[in-house]
């Protein structure tokens, strides 16, 4: 195995790939974090509602010359979600389903929401069943791009010395 004395170009190379491994693993850890805090609506007519300070009231504007509803309930905007929604707690009768479009979802809504005062508040808790595979996936993205980096470091040192090339530092004395 020949000996080659270390240069001024092996260390910025290791100092370049290094670089590119820690953004990989810096990246790949937020983007883990971040996909583990998930939207979670809660309404007013579930049994296990708690009242927050947070929480607004569902109401839905008809746009009679349009033919059009605009309905603000959470981060639900589908006046046939909300019904179906209603239906299945038991707070609004089945008759959505006879419903031809979004526009007679969103007029029967309003006229359930006239009656009844539903509330709904978001909120986005932290969840560990979200970032479990999440972490599983930035470690295999750095320890993958970190094998990538190593292959290209062997690869360089190939391809300018050769075969069998083991760098070593100067001894400073």
């Amino acid at each position: 195995m020949k000996e080659v004395p270390q240069k001024w170009w092996h260390r910025l190379l290791l100092v370049a790939l290094t670089l590119i491994v820690a953004s990989v693993a810096l990246t790949s850890l937020t983007l883990a974090i971040n996909a583990s805090f998930v939207w979670r609506t809660h309404f007013s007519w579930e049994k296990d509602y708690v009242h927050s300070p947070k929480e607004r009231r569902c109401e839905v504007i008809v746009f009679q010359h349009m033919g059009e509803t605009s309905l603000t309930c959470g981060f639900l905007t589908n006046p046939s979600d909300v019904l179906e929604l209603l239906s299945k707690a038991g707070a609004a009768p089945p008759i959505y389903k006879y419903v031809e479009n979004e526009y007679g979802a969103g007029v029967q809504l309003k006229s359930i929401l006239d009656r009844e005062r539903y509330v709904a508040y978001s909120e986005r808790p932290f969840s560990w069943e979200e970032f479990a595979p999440g972490f599983g996936k930035a470690v295999l993205a750095t320890g993958f791009t970190a094998f990538l980096a190593w292959a290209l470091y062997v690869l360089v040192l190939y391809v300018v010395y050769g075969a069998r090339v083991k760098i070593v530092r100067p001894n400073f004395k």
